[in-house]
C-alpha cells in the first residue's frame, strides 16, 4: 500500500504525524494493519508530495486509512484565522 501526501507549508498543507491502515474481510470489523509515525518536519517552504509505503501481511477487501495531523504545529506558522489541513494525494495497492 502506498499513500501520498501534499506538503506545502507556505499554505498550511502540513505531512500527517500518524498514518493507521486497517483492514477488513466483511467491512464491519477492522483491524489495525499498520502504523507509521511521521517525524520529519520539514522546514521546506517549497510545495512537494511524500509517499509513505506500507506491507500488510494479510488479504482483505476493505481498506480504512487514518492520518492525523501533529497537534503543536510550528508557531512561525500560525495564523489566527487559518487552520492547518491535510491533502492526501493517492492510495495505490499492489
Amino acid at each position: 500500500i502506498s499513500v501520498g501526501f501534499l506538503e506545502d507549508p507556505t499554505h498550511w498543507i502540513h505531512l500527517p504525524s500518524t498514518i493507521e491502515i486497517w483492514t477488513s474481510h466483511n467491512g464491519v470489523d477492522f483491524e489495525l494493519a499498520a502504523k507509521r509515525k511521521n517525524r520529519n518536519e520539514s522546514q521546506s517552504t517549497k510545495s512537494q508530495i511524500k509517499s509513505f509505503r506500507f506491507k500488510t501481511s494479510k488479504d482483505f477487501r476493505y481498506l480504512k486509512l487514518k492520518a492525523s495531523m501533529a497537534d503543536n504545529l510550528s508557531l512561525k506558522n500560525s495564523i489566527l484565522d487559518k487552520k492547518p489541513i491535510l491533502a492526501m494525494d493517492e492510495i495505490f495497492l499492489q
